[in-house]
């Protein structure tokens, strides 16, 4: 991966002070230190623990998280929101279109510190880019605040990152793992991409009675495909009674995704996501 912290979830830290360890430096010695939190009020800051001691991960991004601890009048606020709809509605429609964004984050995710790891970590950075644009979310939301307030906003994502960061390494200590902080702060990136694709999935998600029974139906699977893709399908229609939320689908998703073929996760994806089929001819009939 690149060493610039540009494509971290969009997000670009500012130079940190001298006396505090920065993870985006990609320092290649193993962790000692631990996440420090910055002086402030409580309120404006985005980093909290579990009572294990562990980083609490957002489940969105920091620039929405620290927008909200701003607490902007509306007009501001309304433009900076209009930025973050602008920036879910290109993911979703990507998403939509291309489950392979989903196999893409899932491929660099699991390639850990292989030779291979780089060039599919890049592949990911590449596409996300694509979506984004040229301009990071961050710095499209910073240029929306009132300058009194851009640079908390910035302070807020830094001490994040970074707090993540030297988490991601500490946890991998405890588990005997070796890991550097270039090696953490990329594993966090792909962690928090694969928030991001996944938290598009289920805004996207068309319930519907009996969605998996056509699923299944539709898929046409073959006798090498049916345990591990037919079988997880059954098995969540019979725990969820037929009505599985948005989170078991993607999870259903995550897991059966790689054993499709390109025309089978097209026709998953117009099931599930409501996009259709590139021809009528991959509509399989209904009886």
């Amino acid at each position: 991966m690149a060493a610039e912290p540009e494509i971290e979830e969009t997000s670009t830290p500012l130079t940190p002070a001298e006396t505090e360890p920065d993870p985006w430096l990609g320092d290649d010695e193993p962790l000692l230190a631990g996440p420090r939190l910055a002086d402030g009020p409580e309120d404006r800051t985005l980093v909290r623990f579990e009572f294990n001691g562990n980083l609490r991960r957002l489940d969105r991004t920091p620039e929405e998280a620290a927008l909200d601890a701003l607490n902007l009048p509306g007009e501001a606020r309304d433009q900076a929101d209009e930025i973050l709809q602008i920036r879910r509605t290109a993911l979703d429609e990507f998403v939509r279109s291309d489950l392979d964004i989903l196999l893409a984050v899932q491929s660099a995710r699991q390639a850990g510190n292989k030779p291979q790891a780089p060039v599919l970590v890049e592949a990911v950075a590449t596409r996300v880019e694509g979506i984004n644009g040229p301009i990071p979310l961050r710095q499209a939301v910073a240029r929306t605040l009132p300058e009194s307030e851009r640079r908390e906003f910035h302070r807020m994502i830094d001490e994040y990152w970074r707090a993540l960061v030297l988490d991601e390494a500490q946890q991998a200590q405890a588990r005997k793992e070796k890991m550097t902080l270039a090696q953490a702060r990329t594993r966090v990136w792909l962690n928090a991409t694969g928030t991001e694709v996944r938290r598009a999935f289920e805004r996207q998600y068309k319930p519907r009675e009996n969605v998996l029974t056509e699923l299944a139906q539709r898929l046409s699977l073959s006798a090498d495909q049916e345990a591990k893709v037919g079988v997880p399908i059954r098995e969540l229609a019979d725990r969820t009674k037929s009505k599985p939320n948005a989170r078991e689908v993607y999870d259903l998703t995550h897991r059966v995704l790689p054993q499709l073929d390109p025309a089978q996760r097209r026709i998953w994806s117009w099931i599930l996501l409501g996009v259709s089929p590139v021809s009528v001819d991959m509509m399989p009939d209904a009886g």
